[in-house]
């Protein structure tokens, strides 16, 4: 079956609030497939994981949402991906938290696209990554990725980005993305584990990661490299933000054509420099 779910607009009081389940607060899919569009979500929780989305099987398209301060216990505080195909397009995450990992996706198996999104200030305590590999495929295209598992919230050496099954059939690949000021900005702070580069990558602090090249732009402990964002602005709604790059941005005409995904990029959060 198709579920297709569209909203007019960006509101302030949310249009899934504080909704709770073992697997899957809002959605958990089975053999169904699932477009969300224009809504937000707000406080939702899931005990196991995926407060938003459990994906066991479908095709899912989550996009032009706002999703804040969602909540599991285990893994994967808005997808847990353990199978099918997930894009994930145009949202901002921030503030949600999984306490073991993943505190935006967790991906057992499957495949999931993240494209032009903000993932701003999201926590795994005890755990790692903002967005956790554990199979599968991953891609990440055109987003800002920024101030996850900071000093605050993680009681160990958390990062924004993990790949921990880099033996497993599937790759975490990443294109055109700003990674900066993640962790404590140490050794893995940013990215963790091995990657696939699709060139255009920003990454403040690169040490922890692997698969980098000369296409991208790579910082290291003792010479981090600022992106310089502004302060993040509100686009197209109350809290739907970006980062605006400073004139001074070494990140300004530095991407790839070829992954430029949404001209003339009119967001959120993504837009034109």
């Amino acid at each position: 079956g198709l579920l297709s779910i569209y909203g007019d607009t960006y509101n302030t009081g949310g249009d899934f609030q504080t909704n709770g389940a073992q697997k899957g607060g809002c959605f958990y899919l089975d053999d169904t497939d699932l477009t969300v569009d224009h809504l937000q979500f707000f406080g939702n929780h899931s005990s196991f994981g995926g407060s938003v989305l459990y994906c066991e099987f479908g095709v899912v398209s989550i996009r032009n949402c706002w999703i804040r301060r969602s909540s599991t216990n285990g893994y994967g505080a808005v997808v847990y991906q353990e199978s099918g195909t997930t894009a994930l397009r145009n949202n901002v995450f921030i503030e949600s938290t999984a306490t073991i990992d993943g505190s935006v996706a967790y991906v057992q198996g499957g495949e999931i696209q993240v494209v032009n999104s903000t993932i701003d200030g999201n926590c795994s305590p005890i755990g790692t990554g903002a967005i956790t590999r554990a199979g599968g495929d991953v891609t990440l295209v055109n987003n800002t990725i920024v101030h996850n598992n900071e000093a605050s919230c993680t009681e160990s050496v958390g990062s924004a980005l993990v790949n921990a099954d880099d033996l497993s059939p599937g790759e975490f690949r990443l294109g055109n993305n700003i990674i900066a000021f993640n962790g404590s900005e140490s050794v893995g702070s940013n990215v963790l584990g091995a990657f696939v580069s699709l060139g255009g990558n920003l990454i403040s602090v690169v040490d922890g990661g692997s698969g980098f090249g000369s296409n991208d732009m790579l910082g290291s402990i003792g010479l981090s490299l600022d992106p310089q964002l502004g302060a993040r602005t509100s686009f197209g709604g109350p809290d739907v933000a970006y980062y605006p790059l400073l004139p001074c941005s070494p990140a300004i005409d530095a991407g790839l054509d070829l992954l430029l995904t949404n001209p003339p990029f009119d967001g959120p959060p993504f837009h034109d420099q």
